[in-house]
């Protein structure tokens, strides 16, 4: 049995920790942290090209950790590989004497550094877990016999946070009947949500080991990142103003004294704790470049972009985000929405390429929210940073609706989804962008 299985049945307060495989050959920090985490966790996941950003293996990542002396959980994801690259890892991986396993679907390409990359997506989550335990019983996807079985402890995310949580409480349900051992949660700061979460957990399967994610929270400007752009994930404003409290220098303190607290608040409900890697969102390097865009996302650069489009600043509500800053304001009790991104991310004239071609779906009766000009008559507006480059701020028109509710209603929103892309489709046949500026990036090269 797994070293981590046991650990999961022991009935102790399970830990388990990140670490991100390197983007290049140099896997010295790597193996620092390893060497740092080894033997005060019960596991350690290896992230799988996290946030879409082409990186070392998982799988070469969990032998290295096999090898320091740790306990691998190999994250695995559905968007870089089919079923028969998916099941081939998992036999390595097997073989590798790796025997835990997280399953994710994965996070889409267009958040990553690979933007021409083609999405595979030929499993989902759910689907993943059902592929373990049919390898589990010798037998691979395609009906084939293996010539011997694998034998994994095999867990999934849930994401407590989420709002609407219905979906997620479906999704939870079904991988729990497809055979999950454990689940890893997004990161947790509202306790009162986890207890909701708990609640339902057990009702569904008493037996399937919860692990609460806990993401280290450096400072105010991090936890105001993570608001804006990462789904799933909410910093109450209290949690904030004392990270704002806390003394020069003294932040990343202060957010191990929050981290510490929700330990002992998961303790009591049934929980054991999943420690997420930091730099996934506050680090160096490309997966860094999103923490110094909200660095550089000041007060000042936030005020001058509602002046743009006179927006008062007490009538601007912030909704979550995850590539962009996303406002919902009203001007003469007309609701809007605005969405601030930045050039890094995407450059100004592929912004107004979108826009272009989103003004001729409208014009074509697409369903499609139309950007609004703003008093100066432009449909994008761009705010330098003060280092050269500049946030890029659009207007929308408020597309209303409510989140879904019950599993019907889910599926009638994805036939109405069809329809609406289907009608897309056919309008962009006949698309011809105004310029070589405004011509957006294809995805069939």
């Amino acid at each position: 049995m797994a070293k981590f299985k046991e650990a999961l049945n022991s009935g102790k307060f399970v830990v388990t920790a990140e670490v991100g495989p390197p983007k290049g050959t140099d896997i010295a920090e790597t193996l620092e942290h390893i060497d740092l985490i080894k033997d005060k966790v019960d596991g350690i996941n290896s992230t799988d090209n996290q946030s879409s950003v082409m990186r070392i293996s998982s799988l070469a990542t969990c032998a290295i950790i096999k090898q320091k002396g740790g306990e691998p959980i190999l994250q695995m994801t559905c968007r870089d590989r089919n079923r028969m690259g998916l099941e081939s890892d998992l036999l390595g991986a097997n073989v590798l004497g790796i025997d835990n396993v997280l399953c994710l679907t994965g996070d889409y390409i267009s958040v990553g550094d690979h933007l021409d990359a083609k999405p595979v997506f030929d499993l989902d989550s759910v689907q993943l877990v059902q592929a373990v335990r049919m390898m589990e019983a010798g037998k691979d996807l395609g009906g084939n016999e293996l010539n011997a079985p694998l034998k994994f402890c095999c867990g999934a995310i849930v994401t407590p946070e989420a709002d609407p949580i219905e979906p997620q409480l479906m999704k939870y349900e079904k991988k729990v009947k497809a055979g999950i051992e454990f689940v890893q949660t997004q990161a947790i700061y509202d306790i009162e949500n986890f207890k909701k979460f708990m609640q339902y957990a057990r009702k569904v399967n008493g037996d399937v080991k919860i692990l609460a994610g806990i993401v280290l929270l450096t400072g105010a400007g991090m936890a105001k990142y993570m608001n804006a752009n990462v789904p799933g994930i909410v910093v109450p404003d209290a949690l904030i103003e004392e990270l704002k409290s806390a003394e020069k220098g003294k932040a990343v303190q202060k957010g191990i004294e929050i981290a510490g607290r929700r330990r002992c608040d998961t303790r009591p409900r049934d929980a054991r704790l999943h420690r997420q890697e930091v730099s996934r969102w506050h680090g160096k390097g490309h997966d860094g470049m999103e923490a110094r865009i909200a660095d550089r996302y000041t007060d000042e650069v936030e005020l001058e972009t509602f002046r743009r489009f006179h927006i008062a600043r007490d009538a601007a509500r912030r909704l979550d985000g995850f590539e962009s800053f996303i406002y919902e304001f009203r001007r003469r009790n007309t609701p809007y929405i605005l969405r601030v991104g930045h050039s890094l991310r995407r450059p100004v004239d592929q912004v107004a390429a979108e826009i272009d071609w989103i003004s001729y779906l409208a014009e074509g009766g697409a369903a499609v929210a139309r950007a609004v000009e703003s008093p100066t008559g432009l449909c994008v507006e761009t705010v330098g940073d003060g280092e050269g480059d500049a946030f890029v701020a659009v207007a929308f028109a408020y597309a209303q609706g409510a989140g879904p509710r019950g599993e019907d209603q889910l599926i009638a929103i994805a036939d109405s989804y069809g329809e609406a892309i289907g009608r897309m489709h056919a309008l962009t046949k006949a698309y011809t962008p105004p310029s070589a500026a405004l011509t957006r990036e294809r995805w069939d090269h």
